[in-house]
């Protein structure tokens, strides 16, 4: 009776864990679709989105999707453990981009006031979504995954490998024809800042979380 209760609770605390995963992957997409309506340009991983879906018959959700595999598979290769969550964000944040941009709920601005606001929300929803699902200890996702493990192998803030990452990706954008502007800029220089200070104001360091990875599963079996 107790083992079952254990085991009860257990799935239970997955379920959670999995839900806020998803929900954190949801509040990337929607971060990401301000800033792609923002018309000031977009984030930099975005930058590179939009150059491959400028330079290839694919939409930005598709491009995405691209960039994380490619991603993935080089985390692989340098010997990063690879979780679920990993695996999920490849697929689901491009998808749920594309979704949110079909349903169109979220207006294009016409003034720069409003443009420099969808800059700032987009980028405190992105980082938070961010935030959300690592911290469910799934694995990074791909973007994030290559942040965390500079972080860690060269013992540098999650904000400093964040801003390195994103001025890379933003320069084979922008090579691509991809939406650079002056959105972009100002997303490069203070989204890092930002997410090391939503992580103070949390009292959470992403860098501590343990996650469980595909062979952890194996390992089991």
């Amino acid at each position: 009776m107790e083992n079952m209760e254990k085991n009860n609770s257990k799935q239970s605390s997955y379920f959670k864990r999995y839900f806020m995963l998803n929900a954190g992957f949801l509040i990337c997409s929607l971060g990401v679709v301000f800033l792609l309506n923002s018309g000031l340009g977009v984030a930099p991983w975005d930058v590179l989105a939009s150059g491959l879906s400028n330079a290839l018959p694919i939409t930005v959700g598709q491009a995405v999707i691209i960039i994380s595999v490619v991603l993935v598979i080089v985390e692989f290769i340098a010997g990063s453990n690879i979780g679920t969550g990993t695996v999920l964000n490849m697929v689901l944040i491009g998808a749920y981009i594309d979704m949110i941009l079909a349903m169109n709920i979220i207006q294009a601005p016409q003034n720069f006031g409003m443009k420099l606001f969808f800059i700032f929300i987009g980028t405190i929803i992105l980082n938070f979504g961010i935030h959300l699902y690592i911290s469910q200890g799934f694995g990074a996702g791909p973007r994030d995954g290559l942040m965390m493990l500079m972080a860690k192998k060269f013992n540098v803030t999650v904000g400093k490998t964040k801003l390195i990452n994103e001025l890379v990706a933003v320069t084979l954008g922008y090579l691509l024809g991809g939406m650079f502007g002056m959105g972009t800029v100002i997303i490069a220089i203070f989204s890092g800042p930002m997410l090391n200070m939503q992580q103070k104001l949390l009292g959470f360091d992403l860098k501590t979380v343990e996650h469980e990875y595909v062979s952890d599963y194996f390992k089991k079996a």
